[in-house]
């Protein structure tokens, strides 16, 4: 497993646990319960991991996959020119 895959799997979790997840330290939480006194920051915060998503999955697209199992997954949801 190479550094790079491991650098980007550590981000990839950090951006979904700082969206959601079981303890109330989240984007979602936060938001559902600041909506009504701070709809900008609440509005700006979310637009910030919303670009944070974006860049983080198209990140990955330029680069070219060195395993078949990238190959496939890549295959699976339109990105690649592999066929099942």
């Amino acid at each position: 497993m190479g550094r790079a895959f491991l650098i980007r799997w550590l981000a990839a979790l950090v951006l979904v646990l700082a969206t959601f997840n079981p303890t109330s330290l989240n984007y979602v939480n936060w938001a559902r319960e600041n909506w009504s006194t701070s709809t900008p920051m609440v509005a700006l915060v979310g637009l910030i991991l919303f670009v944070c998503f974006i860049i983080f999955f198209r990140g990955g697209r330029d680069r070219p996959c060195r395993s078949a199992v990238c190959r496939h997954a890549l295959g699976a949801v339109g990105h690649g020119h592999h066929q099942l």
